[in-house]
């Protein structure tokens, strides 16, 4: 990980954050970083693509600091704060989105500012995940919604979750909607070690018109 390289930004404010739908819901007393970290970030943007200067401005973010921002150099923060995205071959947080990409920002406790975009840097920001908040933005930075159930088991933390999708239809002209629930097993170090499939439910249908019907 470098300076203005690989940084992982989560600053969760002492206050708390307010979260845009699918993120997870986190307390700053739900999360605990290494003691290396004193503000981390995670900063999700809309950009095209094919046109890298159109990320400048984050829509969404999860911010945690250990300490009140007025105690914070004011141009450490500055940097912080503006810090530009950054899009690698390993870029990954938050899964695959063309339309999206998730950065972290960090400041740790020499005052040096770090940017990541891979998950594995994330979480060894994080280190053992030991609360339903921590597992929450595991899941949340591999991609997956929001949980709807937690329960702590001796190995981590076991979390359900429902999402929609769309997948082909037997029908080759139709395309079915599906909500589907499964199950994770999020362990200590954040590595999601297990995905089960437990209910597929269709809500809908939707076919292409031909030529030929019109």
């Amino acid at each position: 990980m470098k300076n203005t390289i690989k940084a992982v930004s989560i600053c969760l404010m002492a206050t708390g954050v307010a979260l845009a739908a699918k993120q997870p819901n986190v307390s700053a007393n739900d999360i605990h970083p290494v003691d290396n970290v004193k503000c981390l970030e995670i900063r999700s943007y809309d950009n095209n693509p094919n046109n890298k200067n159109t990320y400048h401005r984050w829509i969404r973010h999860v911010t945690w600091c250990s300490e009140p921002i007025s105690n914070i150099d004011p141009a450490v923060f500055k940097k912080f704060r503006t810090a530009q995205p950054m899009r690698t071959k390993g870029s990954n947080i938050g899964g695959e989105h063309p339309g999206r990409l998730i950065n972290g920002f960090m400041i740790d406790k020499n005052n040096q500012v770090w940017k990541m975009d891979e998950v594995k840097d994330v979480i060894t920001q994080l280190g053992e995940i030991d609360t339903p908040a921590e597992a929450r933005l595991i899941l949340w930075i591999h991609g997956y919604t929001n949980g709807n159930h937690y329960y702590k088991r001796a190995k981590g933390y076991e979390i359900t979750y429902t999402y929609e999708t769309t997948e082909s239809s037997q029908h080759s002209q139709c395309v079915d909607h599906k909500e589907i629930t499964e199950k994770a097993l999020v362990n200590k170090k954040g590595k999601i070690v297990s995905r089960k499939k437990l209910k597929s439910k269709f809500m809908s249908q939707e076919c292409a018109v031909s030529e030929n019907a019109r």
